[in-house]
């Protein structure tokens, strides 16, 4: 099989259309984790899941924790915003312009 401007062209549209699917995955992963983090919805789900630890097993570890602290630590455990934004800049910066570049034949 040879290498034509054809395949380039098909090979970078779907690069391309994967970077931007791919974008979009990690920006609202993203926009998930800061509002786990900062919109509260994290603080929330750790006070139901305290709740549920001291009722089930009053004995184990996370139950004799105090309440802020659990809570804490519980907030704490999840990834913060940035690890997808770094991801999703990444996939932007490198991928959009390697497809845009076999789509318009610079490379290779």
């Amino acid at each position: 099989m040879e290498w034509t401007e054809e395949w380039a062209d098909m090979i970078g549209a779907w690069l391309l259309l994967m970077c931007l699917a791919g974008a979009l995955v990690l920006i609202t992963e993203g926009r998930r984790a800061y509002v786990w983090h900062h919109g509260g919805v994290g603080e929330h789900a750790a006070h139901d899941e305290y709740a549920r630890v001291r009722r089930e097993r009053p004995d184990a570890a996370e139950a004799r924790l105090s309440e802020a602290e659990f809570v804490r630590y519980y907030v704490a455990a999840h990834p913060g915003a940035a690890p997808y934004v770094i991801a999703m800049l990444l996939l932007v910066l490198i991928g959009m312009p390697v497809s845009c570049a076999l789509m318009m034949e610079w490379w290779p």
